[in-house]
This record gives structure tokens, C-alpha cells and sequence, in this order.
């Protein structure tokens, strides 16, 4: 069978992606998930790991701590990566999407964005990549929906780049191996075996093979297993290639803690130590100051157990200045990667005393804001903004329907699907009072190209912030207005459940208006004591009559001094 992808070399799967650089990438994210001690055969007494009657096999001899699996981890990988991402991509941090000049296209990549859950999905990419220091990403339409998919960039290969300066893939390939649960016919049990899962993408096509046995995986010619073609023909490969920090020298980026496993692993080993020593202390030994014959000279430790002295008997305890030591020398470590790293962790009690302000947060966490500023740049400019103009040019290519089916003769692809936008209009009803409804509108896709993200700040101004800016405002121009009603309506409204601004400004107005009628009545002719009356829009002031203004006698003027 002809090779219907040339550049995939028909090598063993494993040679492909299973190289050093896998191994690398494998191990930095080991230590965001918290299995870098996976593979240590001891625990952290000096038994053997495992099961059963495995854990009270001694291994005879000291074991060195590398060997040894902590009982008690501090991940700070994952911490640091969590703490970044959340400032990121957390809530409300995702920026909005704008398209300048056109707002169905401004509707319609929001739309895209709400649809494939673009906040959730950058998120965990975000956390791939600030664990391996390489994001990867691809996106497709489903049954008209659009979806967006993760990938780990261990398991990926760029066979070809469109512009390799700015990282965008033409050509890649996915594969990963997988343990999978089949029937043995021969010894007719059902066994573990490896399998593999493989996808490919580029320009026009993706190909996605079915779970390809590890005997098949092993030999050069997998590529001719069974597998499934669909021709996207969008024109460029739908794949994303991130680099979480920039490295101009490689192709994969920095990672968030990059070169401090050590460190990290120092410790984890220390907090095993402590806590370990924790439960040594609560659990005193008994020493009897008798002749240590009388219990032929045996040591033995803890609570049920005692040691033969003579002179009495006394608990004997550890004093706790070990198990502190370790926790000051843990606790500096601590500050030493997270310094490196760029992540502030402020004392919560500190915290509500002194930040009481967005601006005071801003100083506070300013090394960690500089770092996601980078981030915002890498993630947006990278990943957010060319993923959503693609979409939106797909979407404008395929608005009808094509017809186009994969290598089973199934359809592959109707027109793009998404839910209607609703809007309020004035209808009529049978009293020919107008009132206002809502009723769904089609999305288009628009014209422009112009997609800017907007990215909010990192920490909201409190209330107290909003306060001081707007009187030092007014009192800068006077006690004047800074801001018009609406504004002012549109930034309380989530707070009291309002969607409809427009509405609410309508009805903000009647209620005036109604105000104004009672207020009239209760003060008009007859009702009010003194004053004048009240006046409305529609009436001009009171004139006086023009027979007064002629019968008034104009004033004599004053005799002068020669007079």
C-alpha cells in the first residue's frame, strides 16, 4: 500500500515519540501531578513498596533518601502552577473577545467561544504548559458545534511547520501508548495489553487510527492499520503550538518551575522527616533505670514497649527541637522556589489588614502579575486570538452546508451550528399597548478580521475604591456628574439580577415621570400653600399679562446737583 503520508517516516511508533525529549517532558509534568516518586522501590521507613506481605520486607541496609518514597509531599509544583493559572484564566480573567467595527462578528466569535468553552479548556492548557513549558491544542466542528481539544505536547510531534518563527504547525502527528483490557482466546482469560492511539492533521485532512496493538505498534508498517479519514479542507492545520514562556533556542517553551525539582524534592523529603518525627513524639518511650539484664539488653521503641535502666522509670520524649529546625529549613526552601518562580504567597492574616485595595493587591503581587503578563501575551497572542480567527474563517468559508463524508461514506461535516441570539423588540399587543419582547435572531459571522482581546484586571476595584475615585473625581470638575445614568445603571445591574438595561432605563424614567404627576397634584392649584407651581417639560413658564407691563410707571430720575 502506497504511503499516503510521506512525511511519516515508517518507523516504530516508540522511535517516534517515545525520544528524550518525551522523557523530559514526562518528567517535569510528573512533578504537577505529584508521581515523581512513582517508580522509587522503597517507602520512606526502608520497606519495600508494595502490597501486602512486600511492605514488610526490609531492605537490609540503609536506603538513601533518593531511593526512598516520601510519605508526606508538599506539591508545590502543582501549587505554583494552579496559583499562575488562576490568575490567568481564573474566574472572571478570561479576557473578552472584541471585533472592532462589526458587531455581528463581535457576537459571533463570543458565541464560538461560549460554545467550545474556550475559558475551560485554556485553563488546561495553561496548566499543561506551565507543568512541561508546551501547550498544544486543535479545534474542529462536530455535528455543526464547534469543540476544542488538549493535547499533551509529550506525546506530539510537528512533522512540518507553516511558519516555524511563529510556531505554526503544518503537519503533526499524536501518539501515545495505553494499557487495554482484551479477551485471550488462547488462554481464554482476559489480559492487559498495550495499545496505541494515533492521529495525524494537516492542511486538509486528519486521520485518527483505531487502537493500534503494541506487535503492529513495534514494526514499520502501522501507518496501513485501519483508520478514519475526514477532509477538513480548511486550507492550514487546525493544531496550536504554545510556548507557555518564550525560548527562541527550542521548540518547547519554559516551564512554571522549571530546574527547582530538586529543591522541591528536598523538600518533601525534609516533611517526611518531620512528620515522621511528629509521630515519634507523640508517641513516648518508657525507661525503667533498673539493670538493663534484666531484659537481656533488648531495645525496643514506642508505647507498648520500655527500656531497662537502673534508677527509676521515666517517659522518654524528643525534645521537638529536631522536628523545628527542619520546619524553619523546609519553610525557607519553600520561599526560595516560590522567589524563583515568581509566585507571591501572602499571610492571609497580613493580607486583610493591610490590602484593602486593588492597588494595594497590585504592589503586593507585582513580581507574580509580571510573570502572567508574559502569560497573557503567550496564551492570547499564541493561541486565543489565531484559534478564534480561524474558527470565524472556517465559519465564513462553510456558512451552507457541503456535503462531504469520510472513508466509510459517513458525513463528516454539516453547517456550522450555533444557538440564536435574542433580542428585545417593540410589538404591539391587542390593547395597542407596545411592550417590549425578546425573539431569536440567526448569528452571521460578519466581515472584519479585527479580533483584540480584552484582558480584565488582575484584582476588581472594591466598592471602597469606586467611592474615592468618583468624589475625587466630581470634586475635580465641580460636583459635576463623571458618569451618565446608564453607565452608572449598567455597572450595579448584575448585582440585582437585571439583564434588560434598556428596560430598566425605561421604566427608571415612567417611575419619574409618575413622581412628578402625584407631586403636581399634591401641590397644584388649590393644594399648595404658597410657591409656584410645579412645571413639566411641555409647559413654558408664566409670562406676565402685557397690560401690566405697559401700566407700570417708570421710575423718576433723581434731581441732579445743579438742580
Amino acid at each position: 500500500m502506497p504511503n499516503l503520508m510521506p512525511s511519516i517516516p515508517r518507523t516504530p511508533l516508540a522511535f517516534l515519540c517515545e525520544s528524550e525529549r518525551f522523557v523530559q517532558l514526562d518528567r517535569a509534568e510528573a512533578y504537577f501531578r505529584g508521581r515523581q516518586d512513582d517508580g522509587k522501590p522503597y517507602d520512606w521507613d526502608g520497606h519495600l513498596a508494595g502490597y501486602g506481605t512486600e511492605v514488610s520486607i526490609d531492605a537490609g541496609y540503609v536506603v538513601p533518601h533518593k531511593l526512598r518514597r516520601p510519605d508526606a509531599r508538599y506539591d508545590l509544583g502543582r501549587l505554583i502552577v494552579r496559583r499562575l493559572t488562576s490568575l490567568v484564566f481564573g474566574q472572571d480573567h478570561f479576557p473578552e473577545l472584541r471585533v472592532e467595527g462589526d458587531e455581528e462578528a463581535e457576537d459571533y466569535v463570543r458565541t464560538l467561544a461560549s460554545e467550545a468553552r474556550l475559558s475551560t479548556r485554556f485553563a488546561e492548557a495553561r496548566d499543561l504548559g506551565g507543568a512541561t513549558g508546551t501547550s498544544c491544542l486543535s479545534f474542529g466542528f462536530v455535528a455543526g458545534r464547534p469543540r476544542v481539544q488538549i493535547h499533551n505536547a509529550k506525546h506530539v510531534v510537528v512533522l512540518r511547520w507553516a511558519d516555524e518563527d511563529e510556531l505554526r504547525p503544518a503537519e503533526v502527528l499524536k501518539a501515545f501508548a495505553f494499557p487495554k483490557s482484551v479477551y485471550d482466546p488462547e488462554s481464554k482469560k482476559v489480559v492487559t495489553q498495550t495499545f496505541w492511539r494515533v492521529r495525524w492533521w494537516d492542511e486538509t485532512r486528519e486521520i485518527t487510527w483505531r487502537a493500534i496493538p503494541q506487535s503492529v505498534a513495534e514494526g514499520p508498517s502501522w501507518q496501513d492499520a485501519e483508520r478514519t479519514e475526514i477532509v477538513h479542507a480548511y486550507g492550514f492545520c487546525p493544531f496550536y503550538w504554545i510556548q507557555n514562556r518564550p525560548c527562541s533556542s527550542d521548540y518547547d517553551g519554559e516551564g512554571d518551575f522549571a530546574g527547582q525539582e530538586s529543591t522541591i524534592d528536598r523538600i518533601n523529603h525534609l516533611m517526611s522527616a518531620t512528620t515522621k518525627g511528629t509521630i515519634a513524639n507523640v508517641d513516648p518511650t518508657l525507661v525503667i533505670h533498673m539493670d538493663p539484664a534484666m531484659n537481656n539488653g533488648n531495645v525496643r521503641k514506642g508505647s507498648e514497649n520500655a527500656l531497662w535502666s537502673p534508677g527509676g522509670a521515666e517517659y522518654l520524649e524528643l525534645k521537638g527541637t529536631a522536628v523545628a529546625a527542619a520546619e524553619r529549613q523546609m519553610d525557607r526552601l519553600v520561599r526560595s522556589v516560590l522567589d524563583v518562580c515568581g509566585v507571591i504567597m501572602a499571610d492571609p492574616d497580613k493580607l486583610s489588614g493591610a490590602a484593602q485595595s486593588a492597588r494595594a493587591l497590585e504592589i503586593l503581587y507585582a513580581p507574580m502579575l509580571a510573570n502572567c503578563d508574559i502569560l497573557r501575551e503567550q496564551y492570547g497572542e499564541h493561541g486565543i486570538k489565531p484559534m478564534i480567527l480561524d474558527m470565524l474563517r472556517v465559519a465564513r468559508k462553510f456558512k451552507t452546508a457541503l456535503a462531504s463524508v469520510d472513508s466509510n461514506g459517513r458525513p463528516t461535516r454539516q453547517a456550522i451550528i450555533l444557538p440564536p441570539r435574542m433580542e428585545y423588540v417593540e410589538v404591539k399587543g391587542d390593547d395597542e399597548e407596545v411592550e417590549r419582547t425578546e425573539v431569536p435572531v440567526e448569528r452571521t459571522p460578519g466581515e472584519s478580521e479585527q479580533i483584540t482581546l480584552n484582558w480584565r484586571p488582575y484584582f476588581s476595584p472594591t466598592w471602597s475604591d469606586i467611592n474615592t475615585a468618583v468624589a475625587a473625581a466630581k470634586n475635580a470638575n465641580g460636583g459635576k456628574s463623571v458618569i451618565s445614568q446608564r453607565t452608572s445603571t449598567q455597572t450595579v445591574a448584575p448585582l440585582f439580577g437585571v439583564k434588560d438595561i434598556d428596560a430598566e432605563m425605561d421604566q427608571i424614567e415612567k417611575e419619574m415621570e409618575e413622581s412628578i404627576e402625584r407631586a403636581q397634584k399634591a401641590f397644584g392649584p388649590g393644594g399648595a400653600t404658597s410657591g409656584p407651581p410645579f412645571l413639566t417639560g411641555d409647559q413654558p413658564p408664566k409670562q406676565p399679562p402685557e397690560d401690566e407691563e405697559d401700566d407700570e410707571e417708570e421710575p423718576e430720575p433723581e434731581p441732579t446737583k445743579d438742580e
